[in-house]
Order: structure tokens, then sequence, then C-alpha cells
């Protein structure tokens, strides 16, 4: 059985952003908030189109619940849609295109790898966004669920937010995915022109972009790489963390971080640096993806063949 804590949160009205989930009690750093096996999934390469066949399979309730997601095409997008209907021979084109919209605008990624490139989960949907998130989504291949768990410590009353971009982005991308993708513009603490810290955080993602941007240079071998050695690598790869940290994030990306850092130490046959980040990168995933995940799992046979 998979203990969550979805008994302690509660959906309702966010000014300005439709409805959002709130906890109704106290959740700790890396408790498991959610787990929920998709509604409607779909395989890597399989057509959008598909998503409206498999609505049609769920209980009418299902399909109530479904079709009360919000859905963010514009014009031109809703237009691409109903071609689409129209290409492969669909009656109720309005309907079919409308909720082909709403799992476009719902769906998470699930694994690139697997069988299911992406998913919607009811509930997690109803989460909404925050550039500074308190919680963080990741599928679980092992459960076949998505699991979201507490990046820190959330007070009752307060919204639990997910991010919905890519926490390495400089602010005036995330701002264009968001209005692009999902139809609305970001107004959390990091947007919001009016706030001293979004100013600051602009300056930090800039540089927490550059940074990682030098590190993937590095790790890809490129001859225009700036770092040239591990050590180096290490170095730049601790002031990216530190940087997350000011910035308030915490989740996955500092997990893998720590797993690079420990990665260049084994190059250099550092075992106990080694292990030390190896243990850091296996707490963050952890926290923010549960013991059960196979992230853990992987970490903990890399440790256990540490000299």
């Amino acid at each position: 059985m998979v203990q969550t804590r979805d008994n302690a949160l509660s959906v309702r009205e966010v000014p300005g952003k439709g409805l959002g989930v709130y906890a109704i009690s106290d959740l700790s750093k890396g408790t498991r908030i959610l787990a929920q096996k998709p509604t409607i999934a779909l395989k890597a390469h399989q057509p959008l189109v598909d998503a409206w066949r498999i609505f049609q399979t769920l209980s009418p309730t299902k399909q109530r619940q479904f079709k009360t997601l919000h859905g963010a095409a514009n014009h031109r997008k809703m237009n691409d849609l109903l071609r689409s209907c129209d290409e492969h021979g669909i009656r109720d084109r309005d309907e079919a295109a409308h909720v082909m919209d709403i799992y476009n605008t719902n769906a998470f990624e699930t694994d690139r790898k697997g069988n299911a490139a992406s998913a919607v989960f009811q509930k997690t949907a109803r989460i909404n966004h925050s550039c500074i998130p308190n919680a963080e989504a990741t599928y679980n291949k092992r459960l076949g669920r998505q699991v979201v768990h507490a990046t820190r410590d959330v007070k009752a009353g307060d919204e639990i937010t997910v991010s919905y971009t890519r926490p390495i982005e400089r602010t005036a991308v995330r701002q264009w995915h968001l209005e692009d993708h999902y139809g609305f513009s970001c107004d959390c603490p990091a947007c919001d022109d009016d706030e001293e810290f979004a100013t600051e955080s602009a300056e930090r993602r800039e540089h927490m972009v550059n940074l990682n941007e030098m590190l993937e240079a590095y790790n890809d071998d490129a001859d225009c790489a700036v770092i040239k050695t591990a050590e180096e690598a290490v170095e730049t790869t601790e002031q990216l963390i530190g940087l997350m940290g000011e910035e308030g994030l915490f989740g996955k990306d500092v997990g893998r971080l720590h797993w690079d850092i420990g990665s260049h130490y084994e190059a250099l046959e550092r075992w106990k640096d080694a292990r030390k980040h190896y243990d850091l990168a296996l707490e963050v995933y952890t926290l923010c993806c549960g013991a059960d995940h196979p992230l853990v799992e992987k970490l903990d046979l890399k440790l256990a063949k540490l000299p």
C-alpha cells in the first residue's frame, strides 16, 4: 500500500488562478502528499488524438472530472486540434479538440525510455505553478504512479505548488514557456516585478544558467568548454548548488548536481568525497522522490560498490 497525505489537502479557489491545492495540516519536508495513477496516458510516439479515444472509455464520472481541468490552447492551436480531428474522421470534433487541449495542457512527462511518454493525473493537475515551489512531482515507474513530495516544510493553509518549468532557466524563458504552453503569466516572488526579490532572482537565475551551460560543455567534452578539469567542475557545480539554495530551490536537480560531484570525485579516486556527495544526492532523492524510487535504489547500489 502506498502511504500518502492526500487527506491533508483541500481544493479551493485561488484568486486569479482558478482552483488550487492547499494544505489543511502541517506537512514536513519529504512528506509524500500524493501518489496517483494516470487518468489518461499516451505511449511514446502515440498521437494526441488517442487521448480522445481513451477519454471515451472512461466512466461518466471520470469524464466529467477530466473536463473540469484547464485547457490553454489559443485560437491557432485550437484550429490545429480541430484540423487533426478532421483528418482522423472524428465526428464530435469540438469536444474531442477540447479533451485534447486539456491533455496537452495538463500532461506530465513520465518516462521517455519506457512505455509511457506522458500522462494526466487528475489530482496533481490541480496543483498550481510557482518558480519557487514547495513540492515536486515525479513519476515513479516502479509504482506506476506520479508521486508528489513536499520539498520544504509546509504550514496548514499554504498553497501546494510545483514548477512547470526547468528551475535552471532564465526568467524571460520561463515566462514565455508558461504563457505559450499554459496560458498564464507567473506572478510568484521570482517573477513579480514589484518584488525586490524578483530582481535578485533574475540575476541569480542568469548566473545559474551560465554555470549550467559551462558544466554541460565540460560533460560533453566540447571544444568550447571553459572548464578543463574535474576539480574545476566540482567547484562550479558547488557554486550552482549554492545559488539554488539562495533561490529557495530544492529538488531533483540539486540531487543530480550532488551526483555529478560524486562522479567527478570518483574519477579522481577521492572515494571519501565521492561518498559524501552520493550520500547527499541520496538524501535529496529520498526526500523529493521517495525511498521507493528507482533512482534511490540505483544510488544505493553505487554506494555499495565504492571502495
